[in-house]
């Protein structure tokens, strides 16, 4: 009966696994997860997948392992927003890099064929964000767990073994291949950390922190890239590690996301009491970013070696939406900033730079409309207002540049037609106004007539009689020459 059932579960997981095989050469995918998934099979992989996706897909080379092997580094997307996943700090949990792997391959498919993987646009958040995977952080105990120790040189062969306990099976292996546990190297409460006080298989966690090639590359990159948020996976357990000594607003902004996280994979959160454990790549990503890290650990419970092959096939199927959400719910805010900065911002420092060229160009236009001598006084209001922006012109974009260095900048072409046209404006008022003071002197002779008249007025009005008191008028005198009918000498009529 043992048996049967035995074979019944045999047959079920070959049946579970060669569906899931079929289902990823139907959607023409080019990661097999169902092998013991090699670094050089991840090397050619990422390759192909480059050549198959390069309006989506670069690739680079972030350091070298202690042994010399490339850290590979898979850019996702075309976004401005960034999102860093990894996987494999830990020799014998290279399942998650089949994961990352496969993930990528996914994606890049359902966003080049503008399909929704669990309701979630693959193409546009692939369009609004870029998601970075470093799929094997740790190549070298990656190598040395899955090959042995042909994979290595065999003067390092007495080393590798004494720190294996004496062992020649290295399935267990879980730290780089100089035997520091890189997930235990992190400076993030790496003081407190216990454990072997010499390079081991597991968890040594080195003479200092950061110190390792690996841990080095990531720190960099992470540095360089500035993610809002990391996902590191890990293999055992079906758990879902997330909280670093958090608090407050940031307790509550990371909770809510890591129970999203916790309803796609039904991976139980762990809430870690006072002074948790730390020296985790994402215990330091949340010490030292202040942004949400998560730690998911994606298969059964398996002990001190790598979870069987047949564990993949659940593993995707809760993690295959991680991603896609995680950028989906966390990025809308951080992609409005971004296109502020990149897009909205510039376009406000155009506009703002131009406004006072747009408005001393307009004035200069009305003046020069209005040249006319009895316009004088309206010209040198309005040219004094011109002189008022310009002033104001170098005030607002000594300001700006204080903000925006460089920004604000005077465009030398337009400045000369400005100042050519003003030049002409006050030129013809100097004119004018030349020609007005000297008119009066050239008249002056003419002009001075009336007041010499006036002047003499008084004196005639003196003459002015109506019936001369001592000479009557003759009776036989006519009408006509009667000189005393009310009239003033000299007054032209």
């Amino acid at each position: 009966m043992h048996k049967l059932k035995l074979l019944f579960f045999t047959v079920v997981l070959l049946l579970s696994s060669m569906s899931f095989s079929r289902e990823s050469q139907a959607a023409g995918m080019i990661v097999n997860p169902n092998q013991v998934y090699s670094y050089s099979m991840m090397e050619a992989d990422i390759q192909k997948l480059k050549k198959a996706y390069p309006h989506l897909i670069q690739v680079r080379v972030i350091g070298k392992s202690e042994y010399g092997r490339n850290i590979y580094a898979v850019g996702l997307g075309t976004g401005p927003a960034k999102a860093f996943i990894n996987g494999a700090h830990h020799a014998r949990e290279w399942l998650t890099t089949s994961l990352n792997m496969y993930m990528i391959n996914q994606y890049a498919a359902a966003a080049s064929n503008n399909t929704l993987i669990d309701g979630f646009n693959t193409r546009y958040i692939l369009s609004t964000t870029t998601i970075w995977f470093v799929p094997m952080v740790n190549p070298d105990g990656v190598t040395l767990q899955q090959q042995g120790l042909k994979a290595f040189p065999k003067d390092k062969h007495a080393s590798l073994i004494k720190m294996n306990e004496g062992s020649k099976n290295f399935k267990r292996w879980k730290a780089n291949a100089k035997g520091v546990d890189l997930n235990r190297q992190y400076n993030a409460g790496w003081k407190a950390l216990k454990g072997p006080k010499s390079p081991s298989y597991k968890n040594f966690k080195g003479n200092k922190p950061e110190s390792a090639a690996e841990v080095k590359a990531m720190l960099k990159f992470t540095n360089e890239m500035n993610p809002e948020m990391a996902v590191a996976y890990h293999s055992s357990g079906k758990i879902l590690y997330w909280n670093y000594n958090l608090t407050g607003s940031r307790y509550k902004r990371d909770h809510v996301y890591a129970k999203k996280i916790g309803q796609l994979t039904g991976y139980r959160l762990v809430y870690p009491q006072p002074n948790p454990p730390g020296g985790g790549y994402t215990d330091w990503f949340i010490q030292a970013k202040k942004k949400p890290g998560f730690t998911p650990e994606i298969s059964k419970p398996v002990y001190e070696t790598s979870p069987p092959l047949t564990e993949f096939a659940g593993a995707w199927k809760e993690n295959r939406a991680v991603g896609l959400s995680a950028v989906g719910k966390m990025y809308s805010a951080t992609v409005r900033n971004m296109a502020k900065s990149k897009y909205i911002l510039p376009a406000k420092i155009m506009k703002e730079n131009t406004l006072y060229e747009i408005d001393r160009y307009t004035l200069t236009t009305e003046i020069e409309k209005q040249l006319k001598p009895e316009n004088l006084d309206l010209i040198k209001g309005q040219l004094a207002k011109l002189e008022q922006l310009e002033k104001k012109q170098a005030e607002w974009k000594k300001q700006g540049n204080s903000l925006h260095p460089g920004k604000y900048y005077t465009f030398p072409k337009t400045e000369a037609v400005l100042l050519a046209k003003k030049k002409a404006i006050k030129d013809w008022i100097a004119a004018i106004e030349a020609a007005a003071a000297a008119k009066p002197e050239a008249e002056t002779p003419q002009k001075q007539e009336p007041d010499s008249s006036a002047e003499k007025e008084p004196a005639k009005k003196t003459e002015t009689v109506s019936e001369p008191k001592t000479a009557p008028k003759p009776e036989n005198e006519s009408p006509a020459e009667d000189s005393g009918s009310q009239i003033t000498v000299g007054n032209g009529n």
